[in-house]
């Protein structure tokens, strides 16, 4: 007999794996529950990204800095983060980065972020009716990560300010690639 439910188990394992990332949003730090991405999304996003563009933009960024960057505790730390993301953000990001390349780290957040049971919870309990209206009753788990997803998690990336979709989309491309959920 092959290994053929072994194989999907651990498949299975991997595409439940949730994670969290901490992004300074606005001056604070905000944890994001995220999710590897599975094969089509991954094969989506890398294909409007150019490697040789984000490598360039890393190459920009001294190393120092990075590593300063990953050791601060948001909690204690805000006001050093924040210069060291001034730093990052000006390092030629506009002269490296393609629009394809800016949209596909972007589509990454969006395909990454979800929301946790707390936020399904929320949204089950405060926007019932709202949930009720749009998908009909009774208003389910999946429903309401539908709902959260077009009306919570998407915008977020949209109209994010400073990067942070960015930031987000990088996160969850290195989640992605790493592995612990794998």
């Amino acid at each position: 007999m092959s290994d053929l439910y072994q194989a999907r188990n651990k498949v299975e394992q991997a595409a439940n794996w949730r994670g969290s990332i901490t992004v300074d949003m606005g001056g604070e730090s905000t944890e994001l529950t995220v999710r590897q991405l599975r094969d089509p999304e991954f094969f989506k996003v890398m294909s409007d990204i150019d490697m040789d563009e984000v490598r360039a933009l890393q190459d920009d960024i001294p190393d120092d800095v990075m590593e300063e960057y990953k050791e601060l505790d948001p909690d204690e730390d805000a006001d050093r983060i924040e210069e060291l993301e001034d730093q990052i953000n000006d390092a030629s990001l506009f002269e490296v980065l393609s629009e394809s390349t800016f949209n596909g780290i972007m589509q990454a957040a969006k395909y990454g972020v979800e929301p946790d049971s707390d936020d399904v919870a929320y949204a089950q309990q405060q926007q019932a009716q709202e949930l009720a209206q749009e998908y009909g009753t009774p208003v389910t788990e999946a429903n309401a990560r539908d709902h959260i997803q077009e009306n919570v998690i998407n915008p977020m990336i949209e109209d994010s300010t400073n990067f942070e979709s960015f930031a987000i989309g990088m996160e969850v491309i290195t989640q992605s690639t790493s592995a612990e959920g794998n």
